[in-house]
């Protein structure tokens, strides 16, 4: 399933620095879940919410994961596993989509992951 997080507004920073920390995966027989996070921005004109290109973690498959995501105009781009770099501007509004996959076994005890998602602002 789909879940997004709150929105949150960026106070004139340069960029952000995400930090995602997934503590627990469950499965059951036949399961491979699969836990894609991106970093979304809202259009000010529509206040439709897109993907930001480049700012998404890597996809995580494990039990427990820690990955840094940095969102900034002045680094460069690096597209590592456990910390990633995306450069370009940093938009007003943000907010993270997590989307959770393979999660049902066809009968089975669903699969879940339990994780956090802490950011701060970069000037």
């Amino acid at each position: 399933g789909i879940t997004n997080g709150s929105s949150f507004i960026t106070p004139g920073a340069g960029g952000a620095m995400f930090v995602l920390n997934v503590s627990s995966r469950t499965s059951s027989g036949g399961q491979s879940p699969t836990l894609d996070i991106t970093v979304q921005a809202k259009n000010p004109a529509t206040t439709a919410w897109f993907d930001l290109p480049g700012a998404a973690f890597t996809q995580t498959t494990t039990s427990t994961n820690t990955q840094v995501l940095v969102v900034h105009p002045s680094i460069p781009n690096d597209s590592g596993t456990g910390f990633r770099r995306r450069p370009g501007p940093t938009p007003r509004v943000l907010r993270w989509q997590a989307t959770a996959q393979n999660l049902d076994s066809g009968g089975g005890q669903p699969g879940t992951y339990e994780f956090t998602i802490g950011g701060t602002y970069i000037p």
